[in-house]
């Protein structure tokens, strides 16, 4: 495995008495510790990205005051203050970014930016028909666009 590739662990303090505090609501669908508690892991295979699928795997372990992240592609790094929340940890991971809902740590999120090959048709060649310029031959070219994708990580508990 690329060294640039293999997971790096990241540990965040979850401070639910100050994001309580902070104003944030909890809602009654908000798991309860017990179900947050744990160890979870996840790949997530990113839709419509080319010129394969980006796949996003790692580990998550949560206990009642902290979230281990670990995640390829890597390296992770916390976000810059300016970039944090009141509600969620903030990530980077290589291109993608991670929010972790700091009162529900098991409801993670992901956002990135890729480029994906686009087919499009164009006009090849035009000719003047009845005193207008119109298009007689059209083909077919591949053309690069970026393009936003997001999602959440789908957990499965390991213990």
């Amino acid at each position: 495995m690329n060294a640039s590739l293999r997971p790096f662990s990241l540990v965040a303090l979850v401070a639910f008495a100050a994001s309580a505090c902070s104003g944030a609501a909890r809602t009654d669908t908000a798991a309860s510790p017990a179900q947050r508690e744990g160890t979870f892991r996840f790949m997530e295979r990113v839709a419509n990205t080319s010129p394969s699928n980006i796949v996003l795997e790692g580990t998550v372990k949560v206990s009642a005051d902290t979230v281990e992240f670990d995640m390829v592609p890597g390296p992770c790094r916390y976000a810059q203050p300016s970039e944090q929340s009141r509600t969620a940890f903030i990530y980077r991971c290589a291109d993608v970014h991670i929010r972790i809902d700091r009162n529900d740590p098991s409801r993670i999120s992901y956002s990135l930016s890729t480029i994906i090959t686009v087919s499009k048709r164009v006009c090849a060649e035009y000719a003047v028909q009845n005193g207008r310029r119109v298009c007689v031959r059209t083909e077919v070219r591949k053309e690069e666009e970026r393009v936003g994708r997001s999602g959440r990580l789908r957990l499965i508990r390991v213990s």
